[in-house]
């Protein structure tokens, strides 16, 4: 069984190993910190890569089902970003209408917005989201500077859509 954590918006290697038949998302374990649970890997238009992190709130005894949101701001800064970045893709035109609103609309937790955002990309290609399972801890590390992840390979794989379209299949 393959275990994987929440990611917010996840890179090629989490959506390969979501496609296993008894892939589950297992949310049982402390927030870890510099991880793509709550940071959007994009590319820009020169071709650098820029990792966007979501503000979230600092309770003591976080844990990924449970971790919540700042309220300050961000969604449109994190719009901007992507806009600037992607607005030139051939597909841009035809998804931003849908994604803006799951962007900006903001909810307390992360895990709601991380789901709403993983369904609507896996809806893109066709596809659908392994089950959610809170009694798993994620088996997979999923860190922006680790093996598979580092560099483009942790990229959203958002930034295929916009350029491939909603016809990319993994």
């Amino acid at each position: 069984m393959a275990v994987l954590p929440l990611l917010l918006a996840p890179p090629r290697a989490w959506w390969v190993a979501s496609l296993s038949p008894d892939a589950r998302i297992g949310l049982l374990e402390t927030f870890p910190k510099q991880t793509f649970r709550n940071r959007i890997r994009i590319q820009q238009r020169n071709g650098v890569l820029l990792d966007i992190s979501l503000p979230i709130v600092h309770d003591a005894g976080r844990t990924t089902a449970n971790v919540r949101l700042e309220k300050s701001g961000w969604e449109r800064s994190l719009w901007r970003s992507l806009t600037a970045a992607y607005a030139y893709t051939p597909f841009w035109d035809v998804l931003s209408p849908e994604l803006e609103p799951l962007l900006c609309d903001v909810p307390d937790e992360l895990f709601i917005y991380s789901q709403r955002i993983q369904h609507w990309m896996a809806w893109q290609w066709g596809g659908a989201l392994p089950v959610v399972d809170d009694s798993k801890t994620p088996e997979r590390d999923f860190s922006p500077k680790k093996g598979e992840t580092s560099g483009a390979g942790g990229l959203t794989l958002l930034h295929e859509l916009f350029i491939h379209g909603p016809a990319l299949y993994l």
